[in-house]
């Protein structure tokens, strides 16, 4: 019976002999994880300077202005002097002055110039505008003394 009394104050033992290992084990372990027996708090690690702001990008660069368009062809100038040719001419003579060209009414001109006899010619608004743009215009006479006669004019 001797042998079954001892078997718990074995059991006792043992079981002391691990408790204090296993104390001893965590007591290391907190040591190594920077435990201290000091009772004041850590001190706060160096606090790092804020890493400055990244440089701005650059603008970009302007886009260059569009070519200015080019400036339109200039208008041609304003006839100043009018010629015409008459057919079977004896002496006949058309002026029209410049000015007429601008009209905004039918003129009539009188052709007689150094002939015995006159005829008339009419210049519509419309022939007179074709005239300023340079364009001949051809036209009849009246008729005077059994006759007429085809009038061209040139404006230039």
């Amino acid at each position: 019976m001797t042998k079954q009394a001892s078997m718990p104050a074995d059991l006792l033992h043992r079981r002391r002999l691990l408790t204090v290992a296993l104390s001893s084990v965590a007591a290391a372990s907190l040591a190594a994880c920077g435990g201290s027996s000091d009772s004041s708090p850590p001190a706060p690690a160096a606090a790092t300077p804020p890493s400055p702001a990244p440089a701005p990008a650059p603008a970009p660069a302007p886009a260059p202005a569009p070519a200015p368009a080019p400036a339109p062809a200039p208008a041609p100038p304003a006839p100043t002097a009018c010629t015409e040719t008459i057919a079977g001419n004896h002496g006949h003579v058309l002026n029209v002055p410049a000015a007429d060209l601008d009209s905004t009414v039918d003129r009539v001109y009188d052709i007689q110039g150094s002939s015995g006899h006159t005829h008339t010619v009419l210049l519509t608004v419309a022939n007179l505008r074709q005239l300023k743009d340079g364009v001949a215009v051809t036209i009849e006479s009246s008729i005077g003394s059994s006759h007429s006669h085809t009038v061209t004019t040139r404006c230039a």
